[in-house]
Order: structure tokens, then sequence, then C-alpha cells
């Protein structure tokens, strides 16, 4: 995975996340922060159950985001915050559980989004 970091404004870094990232099947403990992260390429977390907090604010999606499938479901155990994502391709939450909060306000799916079977 290559990341390389810029200086958005004084107190904020833009992450640039350049490779695919999978992370299938897996248990992810702790908080997760990707704010202001833009991806250039795919994802996919399929199957995986995130026990902590996880941010993408701001963050910005170039391909496709696979964070579930019919087969394989995947948790958000802690709160979870979309707030001002933009989704530039397909974009999958399709069998996601939800079990706190869950923001997406100002979110932006500029493509093809399911929410089919997720459960807020």
């Amino acid at each position: 995975m290559v990341l390389d970091y810029r200086l958005k404004s004084e107190n904020e870094i833009t992450t640039f996340v350049t490779s695919s990232i999978q992370i299938k099947n897996s248990i992810i403990c702790g908080n997760l922060n990707f704010d202001n992260t833009i991806f250039l390429n795919y994802l996919d977390f399929e199957g995986t159950s995130f026990e902590g907090r996880v941010s993408f604010s701001n963050a910005k999606f170039h391909y496709s985001v696979h964070f579930s499938s019919e087969e394989q479901k995947t948790y958000f155990k802690g709160h979870v915050n979309f707030q001002n994502a933009e989704f530039l391709d397909f974009a999958n939450f399709e069998n996601t559980s939800f079990e706190r909060d869950a923001k997406f306000e100002h979110t932006i799916f500029k493509d093809t989004v399911f929410f089919k079977k997720a459960i807020f």
C-alpha cells in the first residue's frame, strides 16, 4: 500500500492511498480513522467485523467499495462516520450491520449504491 500525505490546510492533512485494499473475513479491533483520505483504487472489506469506531469523514473513493455482499456480512460494532464522503463508483453496503450510530450526512453517491438487507 502506498500512502502519500499532503497538507490540505494548516491543521488538516489529506492522505492518498494508491493501492487496492482487501481485508476480508477479519476482525479489526480498535478505532480506524480514514478522515480526509482519498482512495485511488478499490476497497474490499467483505465479511469483516469493525469492533471500534470507524471514520471516513471527508473521504473520497475513486473506485468501487465493497463493505459487504449478499454472502459476506460485515459488522460495524462501534460508531461509523461517512459524513461528507464522496463515492465516485459503485458502493456496496448490502448485508451490513450498523450496530451503533451510522452517519451519512452530506455523503455523495455518484454511482450505484446498495443497502439491501442492511441493518441500522
